[in-house]
């Protein structure tokens, strides 16, 4: 009789409980290593394109909300009256008015 096979504890896992327990756990070792490796990768493309990986959710909720996408459909008048400003201030022609009136009472559906 050895030493191991006296204590118990020496002796290591037995029987294929043992096997089971130390895949599962090189598993779950393995797992919790490739999502911090994610996270970390993650952080750094974050960092490196000018952005907060801490706020970056917040960031981009803001911007989504701030959007035209998401922003409540404006009347004909206020897109006629924009574009008469837009013209009154030489931002566009009197043909580029035309075309987008056109349009605004034609029914197309633009913002």
């Amino acid at each position: 009789m050895n030493a191991l096979d006296a204590n118990p504890v020496l002796a290591g896992p037995a029987g294929p409980f043992g096997v089971f327990f130390v895949v599962v756990l090189v598993l779950v070792l393995t797992g919790f290593v490739v999502v911090i490796v994610g996270i970390i990768r993650n952080s750094r493309r974050i960092r490196q394109s000018g952005h907060d990986p801490l706020t970056l959710q917040s960031d981009l909720a803001v911007r989504a909300l701030n959007s035209d996408l998401l922003s409540p459909r404006r009347s004909t008048e206020e897109r006629l009256a924009e574009l008469q400003r837009l013209h009154r201030d030489g931002t566009i022609t009197a043909e580029e008015l035309a075309a987008a009136r056109a349009r605004i009472l034609g029914g197309d559906p633009g913002r």
